[in-house]
């Protein structure tokens, strides 16, 4: 992989390649929001596997579900069978749902 990545290097600085035009529609996306971040409504343990990954990144607010007055925030999924294994965050807080 390193070699691919030096040969393009060097054909870049080489020939100068101009750039070409990106084609088709512009698909703009929103930056979630934290309340964006409640799996409440997953309706499969798939569902909640992907929305806790899909979150689970710098910048993102994590994955949560609130359970009374608790809020729980979930990364670091990983899926075993018919089960999710994951780090879990436990704060006690004001349902604002």
């Amino acid at each position: 992989m390193d070699r691919v990545i030096e040969d393009m290097i060097v054909e870049i600085l080489e020939t100068n390649p101009d750039p070409a035009p990106q084609k088709g529609e512009t698909v703009v996306f929103n930056r979630r929001k934290p309340e964006d971040g409640n799996w409440r409504d997953a309706k499969t343990l798939n569902e909640v596997y992907d929305y806790i990954r899909m979150l689970d990144a710098e910048g993102y607010p994590p994955a949560y579900v609130y359970i009374g007055e608790y809020k729980l925030e979930f990364s670091g999924a990983n899926k075993e069978g018919n089960s999710i294994l994951a780090k879990v965050k436990i704060t006690q807080e004001k349902n604002n749902e």
